[in-house]
């Protein structure tokens, strides 16, 4: 298709600005959007594996909105430079800023599930936080829009972060629970699902692990290592590891535990995750 091969080649050009506001200025209107939403697909793409190359895809975004004018194309631009930032950069407060000036573009157009759809992004944002009311009220709102529009995979996104918040507050049995129906969804959501699983996977082991199911744990964080690996999710493959290693530590595995996080750490620093250092 001839935005896919749109994407390809601004993907390309994305260190040299110039060539890609020339690439751009050649693209239709009515095919604007679609190549810009491609853009976004492949930035998430590169969320697991290489955060410096989604954040140049989010940025190009951006600049395509300044060169064609079109406040659609910012709002999707800073909602994927947010998601970004959150999931990849632990940069929660800037991605907050961001995810409210997109919000605001996408309200002035009515664009409802849009604003759904960042908004599972940023009440992890805001979790992380742990500003855990407002990430429980936006969820209820969240919900309903992404259920009436039958957006089924922001909606198991939802209950995986919804799930992972209720074991940062020591609700684990809850978030155990939780974790069950996501692994579900995950599993109807076909390769979509199958993409998504070893973050799951990862979430539910830390809460297995706060119940002192250690072997339960190790498991669940071994299934999604051996994922990640087949996925080449490199930055999952390192959270998979740094969380091992924790579990590891506790157990009093100490150079089985130091090896697997001193893996995480090179990876981390490798993809400039400086953020994801603090729990290395």
């Amino acid at each position: 298709m001839i935005n896919d091969n749109s994407v390809d080649q601004l993907i390309e050009l994305v260190d040299s600005p110039s060539s890609a506001h020339s690439f751009v200025t050649e693209i239709e209107d009515d095919a604007i959007w679609a190549v810009s939403t491609g853009l976004k697909r492949r930035a998430l793409f590169y969320l697991r594996r290489d955060a410096q190359a989604a954040l140049a895809i989010a940025e190009l975004i951006l600049n395509i909105s300044g060169w064609r004018e079109m406040p659609r194309i910012r709002a999707l631009g800073l909602q994927t430079k947010a998601i970004v930032l959150t999931l990849s950069l632990r940069e929660f407060e800037e991605a907050l800023e961001l995810f409210g000036e997109s919000e605001a573009i996408y309200r002035d157009y009515d664009e409802e599930l849009e604003i759904a759809i960042g908004q599972v992004s940023r009440i992890w944002a805001l979790a992380c936080l742990q500003r855990y009311d407002q990430a429980f009220a936006a969820s209820e709102w969240t919900t309903e829009i992404l259920t009436e529009h039958e957006a089924y995979q922001p909606l198991a996104a939802l209950s995986n972060n919804l799930a992972a918040i209720y074991g940062r507050r020591g609700q684990d049995l809850e978030a155990l629970e939780r974790f069950e129906q996501v692994e579900a969804a995950y599993n109807r959501l076909g390769q979509e699902g199958h993409h998504r699983r070893p973050i799951a996977l990862i979430n539910k082991a830390i809460v297995l692990r706060n119940l002192g199911r250690f072997s339960e744990s190790v498991s669940a964080n071994e299934a999604a290592h051996r994922l990640a690996i087949e996925l080449e999710q490199t930055a999952t493959v390192a959270r998979a590891e740094q969380n091992l290693g924790i579990t590891y530590f506790l157990l009093g595995h100490i150079n089985r535990a130091q090896l697997l996080l001193q893996k995480a750490r090179d990876t981390f620093i490798s993809d400039q995750r400086y953020r994801c250092l603090l729990y290395t």
